[in-house]
């Protein structure tokens, strides 16, 4: 048995289902091979997360990355995310921000001019 061929308009309709709609905040943690092998299939669950919840909204991601207590330097940069291919393709996407400590909570989002952001980084320091 085959996946279904998984769209970023399908994405969108599965997202507006469950309720989620402009000017929400989202936290995504996934497990991408459940929806198959699709070469866009990041960057349509990407795109499609940030178009349903639009300019008010925010999609939070964790960006964690534990070799810092090897003694390795982190680089908020360049330190991928190991906590699956969604977020650190989220990492990577253009207009994403992480917070440049690698061991509490990292929040990393799609800042669509929310006044929510602005609290979930209040007293972080942030990179773009």
């Amino acid at each position: 048995m085959g996946f279904v061929k998984i769209t970023k308009e399908g994405i969108v309709g599965k997202l507006k289902v469950v309720g989620l709609q402009k000017g929400d905040i989202v936290y995504v943690a996934s497990f991408m091979p459940v929806l198959g092998n699709s070469s866009t299939l990041l960057e349509d669950t990407i795109e499609a997360l940030i178009d349903v919840v639009g300019g008010g909204g925010t999609v939070v991601m964790p960006a964690f990355n534990w070799d810092y207590c090897s003694g390795d330097v982190f680089d908020p940069i360049k330190t991928p995310s190991k906590v699956g291919v969604l977020t650190e393709a989220f990492r990577k996407y253009s207009g994403a921000l992480r917070s440049v400590t690698p061991y509490e909570r990292n929040i990393q989002s799609v800042q669509c001019g929310s006044m929510e952001f602005s609290l979930l980084i209040k007293n972080r320091h942030v990179h773009r």
